[in-house]
């Protein structure tokens, strides 16, 4: 029975549990509210049930522990409160998993850690503590796993090589420390890696080369240190990248010119240092570059939007010298320019350096030196780079931010957040 996205409202009827050879039973998206009846617990047939998008307040009932035949459980974003059942890790024909984005609290339970069937499980956003059990190691064909914004303490679990299918791994929005583990650099078919928001330390491990199926990763604030390795030039197919927020000190490695897919790079607030690459030219699909709040110097490479894809340009706070890059002509996609005269880098870049065929759109002889330098040191957004009318009202500072996972093909799952297609 499918009755899904419709203007339902009141409380789902107890009654409802009469249906006993009912297999499919699908809510999701109408206005329901109330607790969901335990009496569903005993629809011994059903294989589907979906009650997400609802207000649906109270616990998760236990009896949903004899639901044996369950392959999906959809209970997302309502209001439920309160432990996760440890009945739920009875449910042994269970392939897809989904309690993100209610009220639960209390620990993760061992329990399901039995679900040995499951190919995604999310629990993120939602109130979990304490760490993340050791059982989930048994969940061999699992695929996605999601347990961001919550409160999950200790480190990232050593039993990850166990799950040798993980395809996404986001656990970002905790309170997670410890150095990444070695065993990290095991997940062969892993595509998105999300750690983002946590208190991990140490350095980025060279062995996350090996992850050579990676096209997004996420490590930022965070409180990594030392250089970014090399090896990360190895992830060809990387399109999303973010060590921003870190202490991680030293060059970026030339190897980030093998990223020539990359979309996305954000390395703001960190200490880096030294002249960028000149291989940068061959990131021909940047659409945001965001470098600000390092200790940068050079040159900013001239080629730095061969593409013309670039769309947010960030580099405020450094020590660049020398000419604003030729290349801005051909970005006529770019909608921040952002503080990229700040002080540090005003008192050096060659103002005047930028190309005429861009420079004579917003500086004309009746332009007061006072307005250059105010242009320059104040304002936020420069939309006059390049062709576009500069409103000096209306700064049209844009900060993009990451997209959150992980694909699916469940029913009803159309969020942005999991859809780490083309980043």
């Amino acid at each position: 029975m499918d009755i899904s996205l419709n203007s339902l409202h009141g409380e789902i009827p107890p009654a409802i549990a009469s249906l006993s050879r009912l297999s499919y039973l699908d809510l999701v998206g109408n206005f329901l509210h109330g607790p969901i009846p335990r009496e569903m617990g005993s629809m011994g047939l059903l294989g589907y049930l979906g009650l997400a998008f609802n207000n649906l307040t109270g616990r998760i009932p236990a009896s949903f522990g004899n639901l044996t035949t369950l392959a999906t459980l959809i209970i997302a974003k309502n209001m439920l409160a309160g432990a996760i059942p440890e009945e739920l890790g009875k449910l042994a024909s269970l392939d897809y998993l989904e309690l993100d984005s209610n009220l639960l609290d209390g620990q993760i339970q061992e329990s399901l850690g039995n679900l040995t069937k499951v190919r995604s499980m999310y629990l993120y956003g939602n109130r979990l503590s304490g760490p993340i059990p050791s059982s989930l190691g048994n969940l061999r064909k699992l695929r996605d796993l999601d347990l961001g914004q919550n409160r999950l303490s200790s480190g990232i679990p050593v039993f990850l090589p166990n799950l040798t299918d993980l395809n996404t791994l986001y656990l970002a929005g905790n309170e997670l420390t410890g150095f990444l583990p070695q065993e990290i650099g095991l997940l062969a078919k892993l595509n998105a890696l999300l750690l983002y928001t946590n208190q991990l330390t140490g350095t980025i491990l060279p062995i996350i080369g090996n992850l050579t199926g990676l096209n997004h990763i996420d490590l930022s604030d965070n409180q990594f240190v030392g250089s970014i390795p090399g090896e990360i030039g190895s992830l060809v197919g990387l399109r999303f990248m973010s060590l921003s927020q870190n202490q991680i000190s030293g060059s970026v490695p030339a190897t980030f010119g093998n990223l020539t897919g990359m979309t996305r790079l954000d390395l703001f607030s960190n200490m880096l240092s030294g002249p960028l690459p000149q291989e940068f030219a061959y990131l021909t699909h940047l659409e945001v570059l965001s470098i600000a709040n390092n200790s940068f110097s050079g040159e900013l490479p001239p080629d730095v939007c061969k593409g013309g894809n670039l769309q947010v340009f960030q580099v405020a706070l450094n020590m660049f010298t020398g000419p604003i890059p030729v290349s801005l002509k051909t970005c006529t996609s770019l909608i921040d320019f952002f503080h990229l005269f700040q002080p540090d880098n005003r008192r050096y870049i060659q103002f005047w350096a930028l190309p005429s065929s861009c420079r004579s759109r917003f500086i004309t002889k009746q332009t007061s030196r006072a307005f250059v330098e105010k242009l320059g040191f104040n304002y936020q957004s420069n939309q006059a780079v390049c062709g576009r009318k500069y409103d000096y009202r209306k700064p049209a500072t844009r900060i993009l931010k990451s997209s959150k996972l992980a694909g699916t093909s469940a029913p009803h799952k159309q969020s942005y957040r999991r859809n780490t297609s083309g980043i």
